[in-house]
Parts: C-alpha cells; structure tokens; sequence
C-alpha cells in the first residue's frame, strides 16, 4: 500500500498532474482522431469503386444553391452565356444594346480587337456561374480578364465577384468529373485483368499479398507508433518526477524516508496510469478506424488470428522497449563514460544490419537463407524489422514467440541494470 499511497500523493501536485496524467490524456485523443482522419481518408482511397469515387468527385450545383441565391437571387443554373463585343463608335466604347449592360457579376475581357477576339474557351469557362461575357477595350467589371507581359492575369473585386470564380470551379470540376470517372473505371478494369498479386520470394514459403501491401504497412505503422509513443511517456514519467523533486532539493530526502523500494514502486504505478490513461484514449478510436475504415480481406492478413496478433504485439513491444531503455542508459552515462555513444548508435546499426541481411536471404533460395532469416527474426533488436512487418511477410509464430521471450530477457535485464546506476547516480540529477 505505500508505493499506492505516495503515487497518489505525487500526482496531487498540480504541475505533476498535468505532465503526467492530463496531457497524456489529451496527447492520446489528439493522436487517436489524427490517425482516425488520415486512416480513414487513405482506405477510403485505395477501397473506393468507381462508383463511391463518382460520389466523391462529382459536386452537384445544389450544394451552390445558396451562393447563387445571393448572387443573382435564384438557386437555378443560369442559362447559356451571353458575349457582348463592344465597339468604338466616334471615339467612344458603347455596348452592342440595352441587353448587354455591365453588372457586378459580369465578366469583362480586354482585348485589342473586340470584334475578332475568339472568346470561345471563355465561354466554356464561364458558362452556367455568369450571364454576360463582355470583350472590349477599356470596360470595366468586378471581374477583369486581361493579358500582359507577366502572363494573363484576372483582376477580382470583392467577395460577389470571388463568389462567381467559386461557381466556376465548381462547374468545371462537375464537366471535368465525368472524364475522370471513365479513366478511373477504365483503371480499375485494367488492373483486376492481373487480379490479386501474390510474392512468393524464393526464401519463403509463404506468399507476400502485394495487392493488400499499401493498406496492412498503415495498420502496421499505426500499431508500431503507438507502441513508440506508449514507450516515450513511459520513460518520460520517470524523469519528470525525478527532475520536479532534484529541482526543489527533495529528492534525496525523499527517497531516503520512503526507501529505495518504495519510490521506484510509485514511480511504477504513475507509469502504468500516465500509460493507461494514454491508451484508454487511443484505443477505442483506434478499433473503430480499423473495424469501419479497413476492408475485412485487409483485416484478416493483418490480424489473421486472436492470439497470433497478440503474440506480435508482444512482439514489438519488447523489441521496441529494448530501444528505448538502451537509449534511456546512453542518456544517463553520455557525462561518466567515453563509451556511451555505443548505447546510441550501434544498436541502429544492428537494426539496419539486420534489416539488410533478412531480405537479403528472404529473396536467397537453399536452406541456409531460411535458417539465416529465422535466426535474425528470433534476436531482439538486430531482428525488430522482421518483427514489425511480420503481418506482411508471415514470420513464423514459433520465431516471433522466441522473439518476445528473449526480448523479455533482455528488458528485465536492461531495466535492472537501469535501475540500479540510476540509484547510484540520484545526487547527481
């Protein structure tokens, strides 16, 4: 009960409440809605029928209504647009007739010759969103086209007259939207002629499903960031209590009343809520992008089976939290050993090693590429990429649980060896 009791008693301090369990929280529903978004946005992508996609591109005039309400006081399209060419007559610019007088919402093109002038891309353009299209010398509207020696350029005055490009856009996009379903339902008809491509490296057995390749990597990095992130807060709790006492000079007096036990227990207990609190927030989100966002063919790859996913979540875990209290030990020794930079940067190097030499042998035929990948698979850290992709490439579940096991080791052995200098080292935090 006294590690319970002085955890609590820690995490009455405001300013440690809200490093360590507050924002967390608010850092996990932050992430969880980031990844539901670009999750949800990237499988829709990559899972739509041409038909969802002609939902998606093609924009109907009456989501406008209003806007050509305020415009020209009607929710209807505008009839075919009407090219007025002014001419000079005695020396002055008139239009051709009553019907072609200038209003705020027309659209004025300069040019030389307005009587010549091909003004038929314009009239394209423009058809439906204005009523008039005048061509003249030197008229004026809150729309003016004009060409110069920087290129064209068109001059908009006011939001009536943005309002008129808005509809433009808007028209163009639904004329052009038609063009682009063809060719995307052309591109799917293309691509279902090779049907669902299957890998079969020559040092594997099984199959690597490249079709579903792009959607399982985003499950995948999903799953190995929150993993990361879970990992960071863990190690952050520590320090962020530890440096708020060495701060105000009780941390040792601290720790000498409670004892040495009793304190890393509560640093414990403040780990595992700042954590809970954390996936508490992420986790249901996470459920629901998968559950709704994710097609259940890409599903099954990835999860496969219950205690095989839980088994590779395991998995990173272990691998991952080796990283980090390995970089956590090179923080803590870069000020009392020349050495420390090894914690740093030769366990990269064994990550990248590793990485190189599995695909080397996973695309190697003979029995010796096959012994060579499990051998990697099965080591902590030289094989955390095998690991992480394991859903993509099918590691062995025998592998991957000698995986977890030794990675298991290695963090129970790190994190005592991490305990321990760190309590040697307290007066000097």
């Amino acid at each position: 009960m006294r590690p319970l009791i002085l955890a609590f008693s820690f995490i009455r301090v405001p300013k440690l409440f809200v490093s360590l369990l507050f924002w967390p929280m608010v850092m996990g529903v932050l992430l969880a809605l980031g990844q539901a978004v670009m999750s949800s946005a990237y499988m829709g992508l990559v899972t739509e029928s041409p038909q969802d996609f002609e939902k998606r591109f093609y924009k109907e005039t009456s989501e406008h209504k209003w806007l050509r309400t305020t415009l020209y006081g009607s929710p209807d399209l505008l009839p075919a647009i009407e090219v007025c060419r002014w001419s000079t007559i005695n020396g002055v610019e008139q239009a051709p007739g009553e019907g072609c007088l200038l209003e705020a919402t027309d659209v004025v093109v300069r040019t030389d010759n307005p009587e010549s002038f091909n003004a038929s891309e314009f009239e394209t353009f423009f058809t439906g969103t204005t009523r008039r299209l005048h061509l003249c010398r030197t008229c004026s509207s809150n729309i003016v086209i004009q060409e110069s020696s920087d290129g064209r350029t068109s001059d908009v005055f006011g939001l009536h007259a943005l309002g008129v490009y808005i509809l433009t856009d808007s028209e163009v996009n639904n004329r052009m939207g038609e063009h682009y379903v063809a060719a995307k339902s052309e591109l799917n008809k293309l691509r279902d002629i090779g049907g669902t491509i299957l890998l079969h490296p020559a040092g594997s057995e099984q199959s690597i499903n490249i079709t579903q390749a792009s959607k399982i990597m985003v499950l995948i990095l999903n799953t190995a960031a929150i993993t990361i992130i879970v990992l960071w807060l863990s190690l952050k709790g520590h320090r962020k209590v530890l440096q708020y006492f060495a701060r105000n000079g009780a941390l040792l007096p601290l720790v000498a009343a409670c004892g040495k036990n009793t304190f890393y227990a509560a640093l414990w207990i403040i780990t595992l809520l700042r954590v809970a609190l954390f996936l508490l927030a992420v986790i249901p989100a996470t459920v629901v992008v998968y559950s709704r966002a994710v097609p259940q063919e890409t599903l099954d790859i990835f999860i496969k089976s219950g205690p095989e996913f839980v088994l590779w979540v395991t998995g990173i875990v272990a691998s991952l939290s080796c990283l980090a209290i390995i970089a956590s030990i090179a923080e803590l020794k870069q000020r009392h050993s020349w050495v420390s930079f090894l914690y740093r940067y030769v366990p990269i190097a064994l990550c990248f090693f590793g990485s190189i030499v599995w695909l080397i042998a996973l695309f190697t035929e003979g029995p010796v590429a096959k012994i060579v990948q499990n051998v990697i698979a099965a080591i902590p850290v030289i094989g955390i990429s095998p690991m992480i992709i394991s859903p993509l490439f099918t590691v062995n579940v025998n592998i991957i649980a000698v995986h977890c096991v030794l990675a298991g080791v290695m963090v129970v052995v790190l994190m005592r060896h991490n305990s321990q200098w760190f309590a040697a080292h307290l007066e000097e935090i």
